[in-house]
């Protein structure tokens, strides 16, 4: 196998200068996507859906800039960033299902950067971007847990129909027959 050097740690979250379109993420293609120089402010972009329209040309004499972080929990953060050019807002944290990324208060896509990390299109300008986690299943299971609660409920409180059980006779049986 062959190992790779990070050479200098890169911001968590920044605004990149250079972007090249990815084909869809495999991981045979890692190796040549980080052939490029770390740190050169050049990030691989997996479109997705409406993104998927070709990257404008960018000033190439600029470096990333790192954001400012408003918020940092587990399920939500939000970044405030001034972008010289267009370019895209990286944060390296894991791309996965369930994220959602509002720019300046409207809906954007969140696309896959270096095949494992979240993306953000911006335009110049000062931005506040949020990007928040809810599971995708979530509401399927919740739908699913409220249904079947609620026909155990009605299975419960609903009277029985149908004739009434037979009491038990108050006398033997045995002791009729004599």
């Amino acid at each position: 196998g062959s190992a790779y050097a990070l050479h200098g740690t890169p911001p968590r979250a920044a605004w990149m200068p250079h972007a090249i379109q990815s084909p869809p993420f495999s991981p045979a293609a890692w190796p040549a996507r980080f052939r490029e120089p770390a740190g050169d402010g050049t990030v691989w972009i997996e479109p997705d859906g409406d993104a998927a329209e070709p990257f404008p040309p960018v000033a190439t004499a600029l470096a990333p800039v790192p954001a400012s972080w408003l918020e940092d929990r587990g399920d939500r953060i939000g970044l405030e960033i001034v972008a010289p050019a267009y370019g895209f807002l990286v944060v390296r944290d894991a791309y996965y299902p369930g994220w959602t990324a509002t720019l300046d208060g409207r809906p954007a896509p969140i696309l896959r950067a270096d095949g494992a990390f979240r993306a953000v299109r911006l335009p110049p300008g000062r931005h506040v971007v949020e990007m928040r986690y809810r599971p995708t299943r979530w509401g399927t299971y919740l739908g699913i847990c409220g249904a079947a609660t609620l026909l155990l409920l009605v299975r419960i409180a609903r009277p029985r129909r149908g004739p009434p059980p037979p009491e038990p006779s108050a006398h033997d049986p045995e002791e009729t027959e004599e």
